[in-house]
């Protein structure tokens, strides 16, 4: 294949010259003809030198799954970690789902990027790229799991409704055939909306089916279910990271403040307060609006640091209350008794009997950073266009008329919500080492307590 790969570089390098004269161009055309002619005869069963025959090419069936070559080891292991919280949550054992599900997350992980993932695949050029700049012509295009062309935006169907009402339906000519939009007869001539007929490329759903774009379109004609799914991807890893981030410190400073006591205690209760004094939207935009747009680092990961930043006072106060609660109990001052170190009392007794309710915020850290990234791509200082999110899609909505961009973002925000909520007090019940497996028995009916009463 090397003379045919090299004929289509050179092929490709003279279409994409701005100085090349048509005889060029018909030269390099014959020679790539040339070149498929020689291999479709070398290639060729019946002839005498073809696949098969003694001293002719030996040929092997090669599977290529592209989607999953460019998906990551990390991104599995988080299919499989998420998967472990959903069952968690439908009523597994906590222990055993989250427990056999983190190992069984770095497990498939490693496997995939071993054995799957691979990197040049990864960072080769994209097929919509190649679509764009005349790489490649396709006839026939299917990208599942949606039921659509690879064209991003359509300006003939712009804030187009969800196409399964009534109100999306669109003649021939363009116009809408009810609703709002459809012509006025009444309305002077110069005052209506020009048509512009549907443009239905390859692959693509006829004008007015009911799944060519089922949650609507944009201003810009880009399917809405298309980039909430996009989406997802920034606005959980945002809520999961910032919660990560702001978990990590606030345990780091809440358990310093509530073991060193003191001078220490006091100085770090007073940064904490002074962070609490400072509005958290206003300290995410102040600070989003320095940083530059164009940075080496990646937007995501700029708005996770930033509400982290100005989110990690909560959980540090709660974790430095556990701290004053548990200093005095008969455990811990029995670890002092036996010669244990400030450090190794701190970690090995107090700290794992103080992150049960650290688990909870640390859940409702993920919802707030949610809601927070939304609110801040909302107002246009978040993740930057073209990168989708929840919030970047509940930003488009600018009429009440057009329901469908704020209803469907919102509803998968309460429904992350609210999950992250039980998937917390899932986690409490499981990793909490006051809890005991009595719990988690429903014909059980409450926790064990010193001397066998429940």
């Amino acid at each position: 294949l090397d003379g045919i790969v090299g004929a289509s570089d050179r092929a490709g390098a003279v279409a994409r010259a701005r100085g090349a004269s048509a005889a060029e161009r018909e030269a390099v055309a014959a020679e790539l003809e040339d070149e498929a002619r020689s291999l479709r005869a070398r290639l060729d069963p019946d002839a005498p030198g073809g696949p098969g025959a003694p001293g002719g090419p030996a040929l092997r069936a090669r599977w290529s799954f592209p989607a999953l070559a460019t998906t990551a080891g990390g991104e599995v292991a988080l299919m499989v970690l998420w998967l472990a919280a959903a069952l968690a949550f439908l009523g597994a054992p906590p222990r055993a789902a989250l427990g056999g599900g983190a190992a069984a997350a770095v497990l498939a992980g490693l496997l995939w990027s071993a054995l799957v993932h691979d990197p040049a695949a990864a960072r080769g050029p994209s097929v919509k790229r190649a679509l764009s700049d005349g790489g490649l012509v396709a006839e026939v295009a299917v990208f599942p799991p949606l039921a659509m062309g690879y064209a991003e935006t359509n300006f003939s169907e712009a804030l187009r409704p969800p196409t399964w009402s009534a109100a999306a339906e669109i003649d021939d000519a363009g116009h809408y055939v009810r609703g709002d939009r459809a012509p006025d007869p009444a309305k002077p001539a110069h005052l209506r909306a020009p048509p512009r007929p549907v443009e239905v490329r390859a692959a693509e759903p006829p004008r007015n089916a009911a799944l060519r774009h089922p949650l609507g379109t944009d201003a810009l004609g880009r399917d809405v279910l298309a980039r909430l799914l996009h989406g997802g991807r920034v606005s959980l890893a945002v809520g999961l990271l910032a919660a990560l981030l702001l978990t990590v410190v606030g345990v780091a400073v809440g358990a310093l403040a509530g073991s060193a006591g003191g001078k220490v205690d006091a100085v770090l209760l007073r940064g904490i307060e002074v962070v609490d004094a400072i509005p958290t939207l206003f300290l995410v935009l102040f600070a989003s609006a320095l940083v530059p747009a164009t940075g080496g680092v990646h937007p995501m990961l700029v708005v996770a640091a930033l509400i982290a930043l100005a989110g990690w006072t909560g959980v540090a106060r709660l974790v430095r209350g556990e701290f004053l609660r548990l200093r005095p109990l008969e455990f811990v001052e029995a670890a002092r008794l036996l010669g244990f170190s400030r450090t190794r009392v701190a970690l090995r007794h107090v700290l794992p009997n103080a992150l049960g309710p650290v688990w909870v915020a640390a859940a409702f850290a993920v919802s707030s950073a949610i809601l927070l990234e939304s609110a801040v791509s909302f107002l246009g200082f978040g993740v930057q266009v073209p990168v989708p999110s929840w919030g970047a899609v509940l930003g488009d909505a600018q009429d009440l008329a057009e329901w469908w961009l704020f209803v469907f973002p919102g509803l998968l925000i309460l429904a992350t919500v609210l999950c992250t909520n039980a998937l917390g007090e899932a986690a409490r019940a499981a990793l909490d080492p006051r809890e005991t497996p009595a719990l988690l028995d429903p014909g059980v009916a409450g926790p064990v307590r010193p001397g066998g009463a429940r």
